[in-house]
């Protein structure tokens, strides 16, 4: 009868050994997709952090690009007087 107390209980040692082996393994596939994750994210932040610089500097050039082709055409209003001098 000891015997048999003796095998149950290493077989019950034994399986949680291998439980624990089981959990370990789990815990970390966890811990290596969540850094997985994590590093996604932190690449799409920075994708959107520098995709919102290039829009602001985008905007900034078509801006100045404005400016510069509207300094150099006649305004509107300077059009019209022309046309108005030549009659």
């Amino acid at each position: 009868m000891y015997k048999c107390g003796i095998i149950v209980g290493e077989e019950h040692q034994e399986l949680q050994r291998k439980e624990i082996i089981e959990v370990k393994r789990l815990l970390n596939e966890e811990i290596r997709e969540k850094e997985a994750v994590q590093k996604t994210a932190n690449d799409l932040r920075n994708m959107v952090k520098k995709a919102e610089g290039e829009k602001t500097e985008l905007s900034r050039l078509l801006q100045d690009a404005r400016l510069k082709i509207g300094g150099k055409l006649p305004s509107h209003n300077n059009v019209l007087h022309a046309a108005n001098m030549s009659f």
